[in-house]
């Protein structure tokens, strides 16, 4: 019966010990992220209690035909328009669920001028999949994208 229980104990141990393992870390998102198409780079934060920003940090090309810094034509806020898009915060509020999702967060395309809901996820590979969009039947339809890590 002794044999039995050290054995259940040793299980329940090694089954723990890999669940804690298997949640990962939240922080394993904060650091610079080159996108999809290899045109910017975010960096990530922490901005709060378990919760992730980003702004964007580097651009292939960070000025216009005239020489200017890009800004922010595309945003529906006028006033928003001379806002450079070098710097800009273009990730909020992304909470992390204790497992492996960043969720609540929004994602906002300079290119199009438009904020989507979004979450956030590590693959196993080490790149970070974003899924931006509009919930309908809980589902989140949109665009989806993979960074990597920026050297």
């Amino acid at each position: 019966m002794q044999i039995k229980q050290l054995f259940s104990l040793c299980l329940f141990a090694i089954l723990s010990h890999m669940a804690v393992y298997a949640l990962g870390n939240a922080d394993d998102v904060v650091g610079v992220w080159l996108t999809e198409d290899g045109d910017a780079k975010i960096e990530i934060y922490n901005c709060g209690d378990k919760t992730y920003c980003g702004k964007i940090v580097w651009l292939l090309e960070p000025n216009d035909s005239n020489g200017d810094p890009k800004t922010d034509q595309n945003n529906p806020d006028s006033a928003k328009h001379g806002q450079a898009i070098l710097g800009m915060e273009m990730m909020k509020n992304f909470v992390y669920d204790g497992e492996k999702y960043y969720n609540e967060g929004s994602i906002y395309d300079a290119k199009e001028g438009k904020a989507y809901d979004g979450y956030v996820t590590m693959q196993e590979d080490g790149s970070l999949y974003l899924k931006g969009g509009y919930k309908v039947f809980g589902m989140m339809v949109g665009k989806s994208s993979t960074w990597t890590r920026a050297k």
